[in-house]
């Protein structure tokens, strides 16, 4: 799969042309920010024209930090030489870039489904008034029916 922007559009971006040594390590970058892109958001995009735009700027901005920066230096001094670095990233995008990304997420996932009575609860406590059910394990009688329901007069009372 090719990359999800052009190297034109980087140098564009940049406001540089670039050596052809550089034009290598773009392509290469760009490949590698498509790619991280490609798979935090699940989506393939086998033809990089059909990304949509702000996917191909995320992309872009991300290059551009890592042609830019590539050590991630945040400091630098020169008397006593001094220098520091950001730590190693999750990946080459800010969080922003990540929301944008994230929105190309398909669902999935873990989540849950409520179901169960649509009437009032069950109150074990109602002696009399509610029906139960008992455990054929042995355990104790579980709520089930309320006076008013069907069933309840073939349940147990207590």
């Amino acid at each position: 799969m090719g990359a999800l922007a052009t190297v034109d559009d980087l140098q564009t971006l940049m406001g540089v042309t670039f050596t052809p040594e550089q034009r290598g390590q773009a392509e290469f970058v760009l490949s590698m920010v498509s790619a991280w892109a490609r798979g935090y958001s699940g989506q393939s995009w086998p033809d990089p024209a059909s990304a949509p735009e702000d996917v191909h700027w995320v992309v872009l901005s991300a290059a551009k930090r890592e042609l830019r920066n590539p050590d991630r230096v945040v400091s630098k001094d020169k008397g006593p030489f001094s220098v520091t670095y950001d730590k190693p990233p999750d990946g080459a995008f800010l969080p922003a870039e990540l929301a944008i990304l994230r929105r190309f997420r398909g669902g999935g996932g873990l989540f849950t489904v409520k179901f169960g009575r649509s009437d009032t609860t069950v109150d074990p406590y109602a002696f009399g008034k509610d029906g139960f059910l008992i455990d054929g394990a042995g355990g104790d009688p579980i709520p089930y029916y309320r006076r008013d329901e069907p069933g309840w007069e073939d349940s147990y009372h207590f």
